[in-house]
């Protein structure tokens, strides 16, 4: 027996058409119940999804109006950032001159402090050397104060000591 190649080719086809056929006949099938599903969800929920398509034009213009105010809320932050920038910038100047001027007090005040504590130990030695002087004066009159006249030298002395201590100041 030989069948020819075109009945080969027609029956395959047939077979292949069936099986085509069986599946469209499924989908179908499967479309049908997905279709139904969605016709009794909206069957039941028909109120709620009215009521929101209801609702959808006035939500519509809350939205509206929130994008009006939040381009006008934008648009005058932008106008206070843009007035109050300059005065940010002057804020942030001075506070620097303030830094740098309280930088040079501090430094004076430093310097002075240091000059004041030379100026007292300077004070301090020559009050010293004065009361070295005046006892050793003092002891040099005890010691030598055989005489009136001794006694005049010794004062004499005393105040030449007072004198030389005042000079150099």
């Amino acid at each position: 027996m030989y069948i020819d190649f075109i009945v080969l080719l027609k029956i395959l086809l047939f077979i292949a058409g069936i099986g085509a056929l069986t599946y469209l006949a499924l989908l179908l099938k499967n479309l049908f119940n997905i279709t139904s599903e969605l016709k009794k969800t909206y069957i039941d929920n028909r109120e709620s999804i009215d009521g929101s398509i209801e609702q959808l034009p006035e939500i519509l213009k809350n939205v509206d109006k929130i994008s009006e105010n939040t381009a006008d809320i934008t648009g005058e932050c932008n106008l206070l950032i843009k007035d109050i920038r300059s005065d940010v910038e002057n804020i942030v100047g001075s506070t620097n001159l303030i830094m740098e001027d309280v930088s040079d007090i501090t430094s004076t005040t430093n310097k002075a402090v240091s000059s004041v504590g030379e100026a007292t130990e300077r004070v301090a030695n020559s009050v010293s050397d004065l009361t070295n002087n005046v006892v050793d004066t003092t002891n040099s009159f005890v010691d030598s104060a055989g005489s009136i006249l001794d006694y005049f030298f010794i004062a004499k002395d005393i105040i030449d000591e007072i004198r030389r201590y005042i000079k150099k100041k």
